[in-house]
């Protein structure tokens, strides 16, 4: 069975007995199966209120009577949306033979992650398998399943889907029964070489380990706006004029080019923050990361343990020589959901829900064949031969990628110097392009 749905005074499960019903308050004593028949047929509340309080001997109040309707509602609800969901799934499996629906049950038999993926979705996967983007978002069905979707990047620079999973939380269990689906069905997966997540996604250690060849890289976007809401957090105590300088030095760091950039801007920003303290505070930059300091700032010790011991992941400089095809967000992946949140919301059946992603990812799927098959040749003013050249055989997106480096390139004033190995540089660490130069 699929997750009921949880609303402000009831519960998932009823607290009934077989034959009766007991509230929590008065505990009335009645027959279920009778009331039962009164919510499948419609009866008016008073109706149904009379009859409780005529048979349970005891005193009934409304909120009582309103509660246990609302259980059998949900009871019901389960089992139709169950059943809907199951034949959904086979008929999408019946549709392709490629087709894959997986629901994934824990020993309570609820359904805890529910994977589909299209015909499509491992094709394109194999054509571009370097960059993986990975998100969850909520508010797309009435039984608050996540929506968690794995994306990459096509040819055109666009974003597009390689699995959907609905999954009732964000835990270890659930990520890890999506990825293995995942794996399972893309044989390629060995070939990722990146993994983009946002800051929320406390998973990051599974997929660490579930892909040991990818470097798990964090939204640029999500890593400012967790500095924008944690900078008035009040363990910081920081004035306003601090809470600027603060993201101000935050941004300097996530774009920096070198490690220079990087130290500088963050001990400016340490000066700062202990220029703030009182006067005799320690100006040893040795004890910043001496936890037994305790008249460092908080934020330093906060941002040394949370955010310097993973830079990694987060700072500019340090992601150059990985291909992330110039994806430093996760900005594709809510693009796409931008798409489907309009047909969308709380309220959407569960099913509906399923329907509905999988109905827009055949558009999606025929939008990228139409790009693929269009016949004519693409025309740049800008571009001469030999750049018409690399727009007739790539895309406008590749061909646009090369473009500021070829005209870099092909300037008077710049000059050349030749080496026998293949050139490293940003564009074929980050980009995987390989450039050869001339012995």
């Amino acid at each position: 069975m699929v997750k009921a749905a949880t609303r402000q005074g009831c519960s998932t499960r009823p607290e009934y007995s077989v034959d009766g019903l007991h509230s929590s308050n008065s505990k009335p004593v009645i027959h279920i199966r009778m009331v039962r028949r009164f919510v499948g047929a419609g009866t008016a509340f008073r109706q149904i209120y009379r009859y409780v309080a005529e048979h349970s001997g005891k005193p009934v109040i409304f909120k009582d009577v309103r509660n246990m309707i609302q259980d059998i509602q949900n009871e019901v609800k389960q089992e139709c949306v169950e059943e809907r969901v199951r034949s959904l799934l086979d008929e999408f499996r019946a549709e392709e033979s490629g087709n894959v629906a997986r629901i994934c049950k824990n020993s309570d038999s609820v359904a805890t992650c529910i994977v589909f993926q299209t015909t499509g979705m491992p094709k394109m996967f194999s054509l571009f398998p370097e960059v993986l983007l990975v998100d969850s978002t909520h508010k797309t069905n009435d039984l608050r399943y996540k929506l968690f979707s794995f994306m990459i990047t096509d040819a055109y620079g666009k974003g597009q889907f390689a699995q959907h999973a609905l999954v009732d939380q964000e835990t270890d269990a659930n990520m890890e029964l999506a990825v293995e689906a995942f794996q399972e069905n893309n044989k390629d997966w060995a070939q990722v070489a990146v993994i983009m997540v946002d800051k929320d996604l406390t998973e990051i250690g599974v997929l660490e380990k579930k892909f040991p060849n990818a470097r798990v890289l964090l939204c640029r976007f999500h890593v400012l706006k967790w500095f924008r809401q944690i900078r008035t957090d009040d363990r910081f105590a920081l004035s306003r004029v601090l809470q600027n300088e603060m993201l101000l030095r935050i941004k300097q760091m996530v774009y920096s080019k070198s490690a220079s950039d990087y130290e500088a801007a963050r001990d400016e920003l340490f000066d700062m923050l202990e220029e703030s303290l009182k006067p005799n505070a320690t100006k040893d930059r040795s004890k910043l990361n001496d936890s037994s300091d305790k008249k460092s700032h908080p934020f330093i010790g906060y941002f040394n343990e949370n955010w310097e011991s993973c830079r990694r992941r987060w700072v500019e400089y340090l992601r150059t020589d990985t291909p992330h095809l110039g994806n430093n967000t996760n900005n594709r992946i809510e693009s796409g959901w931008s798409k489907m949140k309009p047909e969308l919301n709380a309220d959407t059946p569960l099913d509906q829900c399923i329907e509905t992603v999988l109905t827009l990812q055949m558009f999606k799927e025929k939008e990228f064949e139409r790009h693929t098959n269009v016949v004519g040749e693409v025309i740049h003013a800008e571009y001469d031969a030999e750049m018409a050249a690399v727009l007739t055989a790539s895309s406008p997106y590749v061909a646009g990628l090369i473009f500021p480096e070829y005209a870099y390139a092909t300037k008077v004033s710049t000059l050349f110097y030749t080496r026998k190995n293949v050139r490293e540089c940003f564009a074929s660490a980050t980009m995987v392009l390989v450039a050869l130069n001339t012995p």
